[in-house]
Formats: structure tokens, C-alpha cells, sequence
């Protein structure tokens, strides 16, 4: 009698430890099929991708003054970049972004290092408005990261830290290999406070909105 009861426990355990693993199994296949979208899943070995892409920005500028300014001049310059097969760029209002095309064969970290002086040298003769322009080299496949981010305090206007950093940080780094792009965030351009008499301006015939209007950039 006393075997029975033992056997009989013996089976309620295993039977109880069969449904545990069974659980935690199915637990498991849920939580994996979970996870199955955020998988890189691949047939093909990553290739480097023959294009850098770069961007920069120019608050409140037209498409039109950012395009004859600045966009176009870039592209000129990327043009006479070795291996360089196609230039496209998009001017939109406050930004502008340029993609450069190479030939099959390209060393792309020379090409990078060429785009990188041919902006540091072209970056002088912008107007003083436009954003350093961010430089992108990234594997087809492959998921950018963030690596490392760094904080900068000094007692200067933030232009002034913004030079600094874009001379002996931001251009730097993005030179470095396997870097993606180098984003400086943060910084707050000057303002110009106008204070005026509304009695000479209507005897002038100029209105406030005349003002504002044209302490804007305009094409």
C-alpha cells in the first residue's frame, strides 16, 4: 500500500515538473517571438555602402537662400572629390542635406577623409549662420549606436563653445573610423533686440511687421 502511494507521488511530481518545463519553454517561445522584429537578420554579407551623406542647418532660411548659398556650393565641391560618381542634394527652409555617390572600388575612409577637408577648407566661406555640416558613412545593414556623449560648459557665448568644439571636437572625431556622424546639439544663436520709436516710424511710413521683415534672411 505504501509503495502505491509512493509511486503515485513519484508521478504527481514528475507529471508536475513535466508542466513546469513545459511552461517555461512556452514562456520562452513567447518572449523570443517577441524580440524576432528587433533581430538584424540578414542573407547577404554587409556591404559598405559608396555614399556619404551630409547635412547641416541655417535657422529660419528659405529653401531658396540656403540652396544658392550654401547647398549648391557644397555640391560643386563634393563634385571634384576622387571616385565621386553623382551628386544629389534637397534644400527645404532651415536645412539642407547633400548625398554623394561613388564608384564601385572607392576606398570609402580615403573618400571620407577627402569630403571631411573639402568641407573644413569650403566651411570658412559659408555665411556664419549655417551649421558645421554633419558627415554620415554608414554599413548597408548595419544600425547606428550611440557611443559617446560629451558635455561642454564654459563661461562663453554658446556660438563661441560651438566653434571651439566644431574645430577641435566634432571635425576631429567625425575623421575617425567606423564613426557614423558627430551631432553638436545645443547651441543658441544670437538675437537681435531692435527697440524703435513708433511715432518717427509712422511719420516714415514703416510699420513694425516692416521691421521684423527684414531683419530676416530673405533670398
Amino acid at each position: 500500500m505504501e509503495g502505491q502511494q509512493s509511486m503515485v507521488l513519484w508521478i504527481m511530481f514528475a507529471a508536475g515538473m513535466v508542466f513546469s518545463v513545459l511552461l517555461i519553454m512556452a514562456a520562452l517561445a513567447v518572449i523570443g517571438a517577441a524580440m524576432l522584429p528587433m533581430l538584424n537578420i540578414q542573407y547577404t554579407p554587409s556591404a559598405a555602402e559608396r555614399r556619404i551623406d551630409l547635412y547641416f542647418s541655417w535657422p529660419d532660411a528659405s529653401a531658396r537662400l540656403i540652396e544658392q548659398s550654401a547647398t549648391s556650393r557644397i555640391e560643386g565641391a563634393m563634385s571634384t572629390v576622387a571616385g565621386c560618381e553623382n551628386v544629389s542634394s534637397r534644400s527645404a527652409k532651415g536645412y539642407g542635406n547633400i548625398s554623394v555617390a561613388f564608384r564601385k572600388g572607392t576606398d570609402m575612409e580615403a573618400a571620407r577623409f577627402e569630403v571631411a577637408s573639402a568641407i573644413r577648407n569650403l566651411y570658412a566661406k559659408l555665411p556664419q549662420e549655417i551649421s558645421y555640416p554633419y558627415i554620415s558613412l554608414a554599413a548597408s545593414g548595419s544600425r547606428e549606436s550611440e557611443t559617446l556623449v560629451y558635455t561642454i560648459k564654459a563661461d562663453l557665448p554658446s556660438e563661441r563653445i560651438e566653434e571651439y568644439v566644431t574645430a577641435h571636437v566634432s571635425t576631429p572625431l567625425s575623421q575617425v573610423e567606423g564613426v557614423g556622424r558627430v551631432v553638436l546639439s545645443g547651441v543658441t544663436p544670437f538675437e537681435w533686440v531692435v527697440t524703435f520709436d513708433p511715432k518717427a516710424m509712422e511719420a516714415a511710413g514703416i510699420t513694425a511687421t516692416d521691421l521684423a521683415r527684414q531683419s530676416l534672411p530673405t533670398p
